[in-house]
């Protein structure tokens, strides 16, 4: 039986794409803080109303259905207009219930856009991207430094 040996070009290959995952983490990170501090500078404050609860399928799989609940907000803007929304983000319905009242941002130029004011909702996708951006950009960086600096990824 003979045995191939691998060619040190497909880790290279395989190192270099994880580099490149966790460049593009990155930059979606530096992307959703940009767009977070955007709308953090120019949101307004308040307290909305819990209307409803939604519950929301994540994820079916055969008999164990999982889900999670989104508020459905009411508040009123400082124009006096009486606003409405579904919250992208999960909440624990133990702790929030229809008629409890909640802080939300919203856009004062178009009150469509609102959101809770959560850390999550601030800078939560930005922390999850620039974790996962620094994990994969660290290991395929310095396992690709690796590769290449100990010559094993000649092709020779």
């Amino acid at each position: 039986m003979r045995i191939k040996k691998r060619s040190g070009w497909m880790e290279i290959v395989c190192y270099g794409l994880l580099l490149l995952g966790g460049v593009v983490f990155l930059s979606v990170a530096m992307k959703t803080w940009v767009d977070s501090r955007h709308f953090l500078a120019t949101a307004v404050s308040t307290r909305g109303d819990v209307v409803d609860i939604v519950e929301v399928v994540t994820q079916r799989s055969g008999e164990a259905d999982q889900y999670h609940y989104e508020p459905v907000v009411r508040f009123v803007t400082l124009r006096e207009e009486v606003m409405e929304f579904q919250a992208d983000e999960g909440i624990d319905r133990k702790k929030v219930r229809v008629g409890d009242q909640i802080r939300i941002l919203y856009n004062q130029e178009n009150p469509r856009e609102a959101r809770l004011d959560t850390a999550l909702s601030r800078w939560g996708w930005s922390a999850i991207f620039l974790a996962f951006g620094i994990v994969l950009t660290t290991i395929g960086g310095i396992l690709l430094y690796r590769k290449v600096r100990s010559g094993r990824g000649n092709p020779n």
